[in-house]
């Protein structure tokens, strides 16, 4: 098996020295991230270089991940009566960062457009090549949740 990291991933570890490790890790097929970083605290460990150890510095990382989820998750209504919401911010990557940016900037802003709408479709290609490998173990349930909607 050989194992690598997702195009646009951003880690500094090697893949076949981690993936082996993941996979033993998973118990039932499940990998549980507190294993992981069980696994990681040895130094020894192909995975302890990936995270943070500093807690200072940790602790930072943590507030700007909640800091990113926050902005991710914000949505604006019209009005109270409007059922419909849209993002308040939208991400788009840049080689080191995510940077956030409210719908006009970017509709204001050719290049952002031009990004946001490459990103887009990067995150369709991903959608359908993570899914079109479980297409087929789906496809009975898919056939049977169609045929109780149609009657």
């Amino acid at each position: 098996m050989i194992y690598e990291w997702k195009n646009g991933s951003r880690i500094g570890i090697d893949p076949a020295k981690a993936g082996p490790v993941l996979s033993k890790l998973a118990k039932d097929g499940e990998c549980d991230p507190r294993a992981v970083i069980r696994e990681a605290k040895k130094k020894s460990s192909p995975l302890h270089e990936y995270f943070e150890w500093d807690d200072t510095k940790a602790a930072d990382l943590y507030r700007t991940g909640q800091a990113q989820h926050l902005i991710r998750c914000l949505v604006i209504r019209n009005n109270e009566k409007d059922e419909s919401s849209r993002q308040a911010f939208y991400g788009i990557h840049f080689p080191k960062e995510t940077r956030y940016y409210e719908p006009h900037t970017i509709l204001s802003d050719a290049e952002l457009s031009e990004l946001l709408m490459a990103q887009a479709k990067k995150d369709m290609e991903r959608f359908v090549d993570k899914y079109e490998e479980i297409r087929s173990l789906l496809e009975p349930a898919y056939t049977h949740i169609k045929q109780i909607v149609n009657g």
